[in-house]
């Protein structure tokens, strides 16, 4: 996207320094603006901890691409939630979007038994 000119921003997390930073990171590398929030996120935690982690992803995700005013939102999976942020400012900021799946879903969250129920399971 860069070779063809368009500016890209890449809105993501981070883990690093999560305790000791508390606001937005903007670097750039290889011609695309990079904007990492630290969200504290790790396998070891339990269901309800990550599902906290997502969320505030998504509600700071959100704000931070509205403030962007792009002209096309295109997400990446994993997680599936990456999807939300895109989705609703996409709806703000009336542009066409685009989503990749790259998740094996629902197959990993079956296999570790974080998703029980059968009707999930579809």
């Amino acid at each position: 996207m860069v070779a063809a000119g368009h500016e890209v921003h890449v809105v993501t997390t981070s883990r690093d320094n999560v305790d000791k930073q508390t606001k937005w990171m903007v670097t750039s590398d290889a011609g695309v603006t990079i904007h990492w929030y630290p969200v504290h996120y790790s396998n070891d935690m339990g269901f309800f901890s990550r599902m906290r982690a997502f969320v505030t992803f998504s509600v700071l995700g959100l704000f931070r691409l509205i403030s962007l005013r792009p002209n096309l939102c295109f997400a990446t999976s994993t997680p599936l939630t990456v999807a939300i942020p895109a989705i609703l400012g996409r709806l703000l900021v009336q542009v066409p979007y685009l989503f990749e799946v790259r998740d094996l879903w629902p197959k990993v969250p079956i296999a570790m038994g974080v998703i029980r129920h059968p009707i999930l399971k579809l």
